[in-house]
């Protein structure tokens, strides 16, 4: 699991106390040992990064070994500086894993901005993933699907809908997965609870109605999902508050039968981070904001 963006008290504090927008600095971590590396530092002097990356999309490129970082929002829109040398910028970032180093923005990392939004701040996009099938950035901006082919540089969008012209998702708050095999990426759309399936064959949309359990968050919360690709599901950690209190409870969506599971979770289980870990089979929790710092980890059965 390697975790890049987001703000907490980086290896160098005396750069930035505040701990906001410390995510140029990457961390994996390997669950089975229980270990931490230490990827890349907050700052590196002579080197471009991305200026202060907060809500940031953070997508792996399979075929090139790099990690795709988008705005969302960085801090250096609001007049954060560089502390050490390096050479803050805004745009799309590639993290090559062989040199640990950024290439970027945008052309230069072979990520130009998506046509006519831009790449927008947090209130446009602020989540991504990476179609290893097509090799391609996918990002859902509003209601449109946004796809950029990585070997040719060049964006296709679609207008998605749901058959309702008033649907407006709060699709920048909500974390986007994908299946695929099953050729979909999924959000959730917790305003009107509903599990949002986007078709990455002809971007045709479907939804499924989310557990009567479900308690949706204020709609500036984010909302969190992850794909399992070994049982085939879709997780739902139901966070209430973006980390600060237990889970409501996990929601697991059958993606083949399209039926769902509902379970209770431990008052111990906090976080505002949720990805799934091929290797160990599970999904992991993380982002606590309250000591002790802990993660957390289920596994379907």
């Amino acid at each position: 699991m390697v975790f890049a963006g987001g703000d907490w008290h980086s290896s160098q504090s005396q750069y930035n106390p505040s701990g906001d927008g410390s995510g140029s600095e990457i961390w994996s971590l390997n669950v089975l040992t229980d270990t931490w590396t230490l990827e890349r530092p907050f700052c590196v002097t002579g080197q471009v990064q991305p200026g202060g990356p907060d809500t940031v999309g953070w997508a792996y490129d399979s075929r090139r070994n790099r990690g795709l970082m988008n705005p969302g929002f960085y801090f250096v829109t609001q007049g954060a500086t560089d502390q050490c040398g390096s050479i803050y910028g805004w745009g799309g970032y590639a993290f090559d894993f062989a040199t640990k180093a950024f290439v970027g923005p945008d052309a230069s990392a072979g990520l130009p901005a998506p046509p006519v939004t831009g790449w927008g701040g947090d209130s446009g996009a602020s989540y991504s993933t990476y179609d290893s099938v097509n090799d391609e950035l996918i990002r859902i901006f509003g209601t449109q699907l946004q796809r950029l082919n990585l070997g040719t540089k060049t964006w296709r969008v679609q207008n998605l809908s749901n058959g309702n012209p008033n649907w407006n998702p709060i699709t920048n708050r909500a974390q986007l997965v994908i299946d695929t095999s099953g050729r979909a990426v999924f959000f959730m759309d917790s305003q009107a609870r509903q599990l949002v399936r986007v078709s990455l064959v002809d971007g045709s949309v479907t939804s499924s109605p989310l557990p009567s359990q479900y308690v949706a968050p204020p709609t500036d919360h984010e909302v969190y999902l992850a794909f399992d690709p070994i049982n085939r599901v879709v997780l739902v950690p139901n966070n209430v508050d973006m980390g600060i209190s237990p889970l409501n409870g996990l929601g697991i969506y059958k993606a083949d039968a399209r039926t769902w599971e509902w379970q209770a979770v431990p008052q111990a289980v906090v976080g505002s981070v949720w990805g799934f870990d091929e290797n160990t089979g599970a999904l992991i929790g993380i982002g606590k904001r309250a000591a002790p710092s802990s993660y957390y980890l289920f596994k379907y059965k």
